[in-house]
This record gives structure tokens, sequence and C-alpha cells, in this order.
């Protein structure tokens, strides 16, 4: 397993901080691994459910198409 550094931020110019992000990503048969690792200063996680503001909170995204 290969583990990449992540050191992309949108609106840099509003958010110039990068926490430290790196990503590992694993494919065993028909399942998909991704194991995310943030590291930052004040990261917020408060929305936990389905439907929530995720937006509002800190993020790291993984889009992928079949």
């Amino acid at each position: 397993m290969t583990t990449l550094s992540i050191a992309c931020v949108n609106w840099k110019d509003k958010f110039p901080y990068c926490p430290e992000t790196t990503v590992q990503i694993q494919r065993v048969m028909s399942s998909l691994s991704v194991h995310y690792f943030v590291r930052g200063k004040q990261l917020r996680a408060l929305a936990v459910e389905d439907g929530q503001p995720v937006w509002e909170d800190s993020c790291v995204e993984f889009f992928f198409r079949l």
C-alpha cells in the first residue's frame, strides 16, 4: 500500500492554511479501502449523520466513477 500526500486547498485566497494530510488507497478483490490521516490546528467534525451540513466541517473528499 502506498501513502500519498494531499496538498490541495480550495479557496486558498480565503483559507490559506493547509493541514498535513495523507491518504492510503487499497483495492482488494471487489472492495476499495480509503484511509485518510489529517493533522491540523483546528479541525471541525460536528456533522455525523446523513443530511447534516458537512460542508461546514473540515473535510477531505474522495470521488470516483465506475
